[in-house]
């Protein structure tokens, strides 16, 4: 199934425009330091080649809280129906990610 890893590194760039979107209504400088925050954490812990990568459920952990990091951003931004949206597709993808590996093993 490709579509699942399609679709969450889809979910992973729009995490960092939504990011860069709630930063830039309070200040250019969280419009950058957010995304680039998100990013290292993802690369450093969850990317698949991370030199850290955490196992799972540790990774799932962090993955939950980053995504609704994310949607409860957009929340308190005044797009809760985004957030909640973005945060229950993530966490949906995720999970299915992991239910579809476990199969096909």
């Amino acid at each position: 199934m490709r579509l699942l890893p399609a679709l969450r590194f889809l979910l992973e760039l729009g995490s960092l425009a939504a990011l860069a979107f709630v930063g830039w209504s309070v200040s250019w400088v969280l419009a950058i330091a957010l995304p680039v925050a998100m990013a290292v954490l993802w690369g450093t812990l969850i990317a698949p080649k991370a030199p850290r990568r955490l196992p799972d459920p540790w990774r799932l952990g962090v993955e939950a809280c980053l995504f609704g990091a994310v949607g409860l951003a957009l929340a308190v931004r005044g797009w809760a129906g985004a957030g909640l949206t973005f945060t229950i597709v993530s966490l949906g993808v995720a999970l299915a990610l992991r239910v579809t590996r476990t199969a096909e093993s």
